[in-house]
């Protein structure tokens, strides 16, 4: 796959409080981990291709074979997230990178884990435990599997009128850049299982063109996403929801933002796609003690719209 062993994938260029390690010179993905880091993550993911490859020729089997990498390989990304330059110790335990919620900021100092320890945050036994704790409960609501599709928002793919409920968590306006976060994990799965999803990772990077925000920036800063951009991609994708939607079904939209820009973005995209909002509920989400909230006017809640079809709206 001529992938490298320690992602080369260049670092996006974000200047500010929520993605900064641009500013600090990191300049690739692999720039966030300390040597011995990334080789432990290296050596992981090595180990997921091998352990398909035996499953694979001892039980005859490619596609149980593939389960359980994929398996490996989700526990391993995982790891990643708190072996790495980035973390932090919090209170009395290892917090991954992403504990300000928001992005990749760089701190003063951080904290490591060690891979091989039994059962500690940051641990492979850690990793894999809570890998096996969702099998677990997924196998217990057997013989009634759910399934997962991967498709963008704005092409369902599903017929018209076709189902009871609708439950989307949307992109909360310009509050984080969901596509650059999600390449964290994106490069160290594409070297544990890339070839057994090619489809899922046939991008060098996650595509970012199509994403809902209202802000993005190319390298050379020329390419913006803006409130307007995200209005109209919003009310595609909620159109798109309501098309799926039974005329007597329900759906529910949770936002949060503490601008009122982003809400008027949302609240015109849902009027505009056919929906009215039938009641709110602001729901305590977020835990009061975690770092971001910390001596700042973090958001402590998200509100869960509920929306029904509006029947006399014709979309365009």
């Amino acid at each position: 796959d001529n992938l490298s062993l320690v992602p080369d994938e260049p670092f996006p260029a974000w200047y500010s409080g929520v993605f900064n390690p641009g500013l600090y010179g990191v300049q690739t993905w692999g720039d966030l981990y300390l040597p011995r880091q990334a080789l432990a993550l290296a050596t992981f993911c090595a180990l997921v291709r091998e352990a398909h490859q035996h499953i694979a020729a001892e039980e005859n089997d490619p596609a149980f074979a593939t389960a359980v990498a994929t398996c490996l390989g989700l526990a391993v990304s995982n790891m990643s997230a708190f072996l790495n330059g980035l973390a932090v110790w919090s209170y009395d335990h290892l917090g991954k990178a992403f504990l300000q919620g928001s992005g990749l900021a760089m701190r003063p100092d951080f904290a490591e884990a060690n891979p091989l320890m039994p059962k500690l945050v940051g641990g492979v036994e850690y990793a894999l435990g809570l890998i096996v704790q969702v099998l677990q409960r997924e196998g217990a609501q057997l013989p009634h599997p759910g399934s997962a599709q991967q498709s963008s928002a704005t092409a369902i793919p599903l017929p018209d009128d076709s189902v009871g409920y609708l439950a989307t968590d949307p992109p909360y306006y310009a509050a984080v850049p969901y596509a650059d976060l999600s390449d964290y994990c994106y490069v160290w799965l594409k070297r544990a299982i890339g070839p057994l999803h090619p489809d899922l990772t046939r991008h060098r990077l996650t595509p970012k063109k199509e994403e809902l925000v209202a802000y993005y920036r190319k390298p050379d800063n020329r390419e913006m996403k803006d409130g307007a951009s995200f209005e109209d991609g919003m009310q595609v994708a909620l159109a798109e929801g309501r098309r799926v939607l039974r005329p007597d079904g329900v759906g529910m939209v949770i936002f949060a933002h503490k601008g009122t820009a982003g809400w008027e973005a949302l609240l015109g995209a849902l009027v505009n796609a056919g929906w009215t909002v039938t009641a709110s509920w602001p729901i305590d989400t977020e835990n009061l003690t975690r770092m971001r909230a910390k001596g700042s006017a973090a958001l402590g809640s998200s509100v869960h719209l509920i929306c029904r079809p509006r029947e006399s709206h014709l979309p365009q």
